[in-house]
């Protein structure tokens, strides 16, 4: 019998697979049935799983022992690898809604003045309705625009306003857990905050940051006005940002905000270093308000080096830009998408680049930026008064915060190719297919599947079901790995081509292609579903590592749509659903359009609020302080999508 894997000693063979990456161990189980039994024990699954995946929601359930490590690979490699083909598992209408939010798998979306909140990844067959009129004692007849914020950590923020009144918008802001005590434990937060041309919440349990842009197309005053609440305690301060570094409006371009581990991010790309030199350099600049203080006082200042300017002009309209968590590490990542001309060139390429976010370690590579940082303790907080300690309003002195623009005194590292994904490899042109902006309705970059999604509209015919002239279609694109080790080197060289910033990734990477789903001849009823409204000028569009739910809003403006997900994790499994079956009976998709409520009106507010900052008071109401809680504004029911079943599994 010749040598193989099975006639070594099994702590040998153990030795040899323990350094295996998740997707060649599993390759290598799923190819040799023997070699799964041999490694059935679970020993190298457990090495495997906690060094690969250690802070996966699949390692959680193995250390709790609701599964095991070898199903927690299995369970990752499968819902990745459908990821990655354009393969999901299952497609179904979850409800209809006006506005939606999705986030750490929960979905929240609004019909009419309701809000109705589920848990995709559990499949749940109950839901969390709470009624927004009746909580906040709005009179059944009037007119009100309601806006979804944010989601995290179980809770909810919702922003309203009045369309007879020009007041100043309210926050409110839920406890969204099953089990919470009453309806008065929910309500944590009920304030107004100003009305301004941009706003964004961001909130974690214990600390919630709105923020009101305050320029406008007239005004130098560019700048983001900060009001920081503790929803525990009480308290609120309120800040502006220095407006040399975040003037920016753009969130999701080139300027972001997030809360994570009780810090406040926020992050913009847009500063330049040496801009007078022949080659300037670009950074993201940030700043981080430790929120455990309660308080936005201490802050930490940073930046990391983006790109070089020969790298080639950018096309400001694809740029996507947001910081989200490694699902492997949990670490903090900066996802950026640019389409370049790169080294000036006629041809635009695009090219999604991650940078991970390691504060011990960021500033030490410019020691001279290092000592800038003692500048911020100058920022003098100014206390009133009359401020009491349940209710104090700090305004700080941000006349002496860190220079983000000081110069470049040490050169910037290369590029490692982990870093950054081309969207296409080495491809003719006559493979190539792209859409055009007006057609790409989405974009998300996956870092822990190597792979970007796109929803985009086609327009190619369809085998089996010619009456649709457009369609959404899913775009992925991915990569695979083929080598170790990834070469670090620093950027010396005068060279005026991006040769010398990135590495190269030949040797590394190959093409994992790029696939569209469903394809040309998929059965006309998931079309028909996936295209069960009028495709108009937006879709509204959000996505993690396991599924994309998107909503298409209907030419009706009085009438909700459907929201729909398309899932790609085999253990969500939604029961009831039908096998997609080519031959079976046509799907009467019409009866979803006849399941909404015709008289349903648009509450959104989808469009931005343009109304200039108002200047007046505002009075934070904590805890349901001067809020109507009578009658049982909060309930559990059944979920929406057991009432319909509209939807399809589409794997075995």
């Amino acid at each position: 019998m010749p040598p193989n894997l099975l006639s070594l000693p099994l702590e040998m063979l153990h030795s040899v697979t323990r350094y295996l990456e998740l997707e060649d161990f599993c390759n290598l189980v799923q190819a040799r049935a023997a070699l799964g039994i041999a490694l059935g024990s679970g020993r190298t699954s457990k090495e495997i799983a906690t060094r690969c995946i250690p802070q996966s929601r699949e390692v959680h359930l193995a250390r709790r022992g609701l599964i095991s490590y070898k199903e927690a690979l299995f369970r990752t490699f499968n819902r990745r690898k459908a990821y990655r083909t354009a393969q999901p598992f299952s497609v179904l209408v979850l409800g209809e809604g006006s506005d939606f939010l999705y986030r750490d798998g929960v979905l929240a979306y609004l019909n009419r003045s309701t809000v109705h909140i589920i848990d995709v990844h559990e499949c749940s067959d109950t839901e969390l309705v709470l009624d927004l009129r009746q909580v906040l004692g709005l009179d059944s007849e009037g007119q009100y625009i309601f806006r979804l914020m944010h989601y995290q950590d179980h809770v909810l923020s919702v922003l309203w306003n009045s369309q007879t009144n020009d007041s100043l918008d309210h926050l409110v802001v839920f406890e969204t857990t099953l089990i919470a005590a009453s309806e008065d434990r929910r309500l944590l937060l009920h304030t107004q905050i100003p009305t301004g041309q941009k706003q964004f919440v961001r909130h974690d349990s214990k600390h919630l940051i709105s923020g009101t842009y305050t320029g406008t197309e007239d005004s130098e005053d560019d700048t983001w006005k900060l009001s920081y609440y503790n929803l525990v305690k009480g308290r609120t301060s309120r800040q502006q940002f220095p407006p040399e570094s975040f003037s920016s409006a753009d969130i999701g371009s080139n300027i972001v905000f997030e809360i994570f581990d009780e810090y406040f991010y926020a992050i913009t790309s847009q500063i330049t270093v040496d801009a007078e030199s022949p080659d300037p350099s670009s950074y993201y600049g940030g700043c981080r308000y430790c929120l455990s203080g309660g308080s936005l006082q201490d802050a930490d200042y940073w930046r990391i080096w983006r790109r070089q300017q020969r790298e080639g002009p950018i096309h400001d309209l694809w740029t996507d830009f947001s910081m989200r968590r490694d699902e492997n590490s949990r670490d903090l990542v900066l996802n950026e998408t640019r389409r370049e001309w790169q080294d000036g060139f006629s041809k635009q390429k695009r090219t999604f680049y991650t940078e991970p976010v390691n504060l011990t370690t960021i500033c030490e590579f410019d020691s001279a930026y290092k000592e800038h940082l003692d500048l911020k303790k100058a920022a003098v907080p100014l206390q009133s008064a009359d401020d009491d300690e349940e209710d104090c309003t700090v305004e700080s002195s941000l006349a002496a915060v860190p220079d983000l623009m000081i110069p470049e005194l040490s050169s910037p590292h290369k590029r490692s190719a982990r870093h950054f994904q081309p969207e296409y490899y080495d491809l003719s042109p006559a493979e190539i297919r792209e859409f055009s902006l007006a057609n790409t309705k989405y974009r998300n970059y996956n870092y822990s599947t190597s792979a970007f999604l796109e929803i985009v509209v086609d327009r190619q015919k369809l085998n089996n079901c010619p009456d649709l002239s457009k369609y959404i279609c899913l775009r992925i694109g991915s990569r695979i790995s083929n080598s170790f080790e990834l070469p670090h080197g620093s950027l010396n060289d005068t060279s005026t081509t991006t040769e010398n910033v990135l590495v190269q990734h030949d040797q590394m990477y190959c093409d994992g292609g790029i696939r569209l789903w469903p394809p040309v001849d998929a059965p006309a009823k998931l079309h028909k579903l996936l295209n069960c409204t009028p495709i108009i000028s937006k879709l509204h569009a959000l996505s993690d590592e396991r599924s994309v739910i998107y909503m298409a809003p209907s030419s009706d403006r009085k009438r909700n749509a459907p929201i729909i997900l398309i899932n790609f994790d085999p253990k969500i499994q939604f029961q009831g659903l039908p096998r997609l079956d080519p031959e079976g009976d046509e799907m009467d998709v019409t009866s979803i359009e006849y399941c909404l409520d015709e008289g349903a009106p648009v509450l959104s507010g989808l469009s931005t609020n343009t109304s200039a900052h108002s200047g007046r008071e505002m009075a934070p109401a904590f805890m349901g302080e001067g809020t109507d809680t009578s009658g049982s504004w909060a309930r559990i029911q059944r979920a929406e999508w057991l009432e319909n079943k509209y939807g399809f599994e589409l794997q075995p």
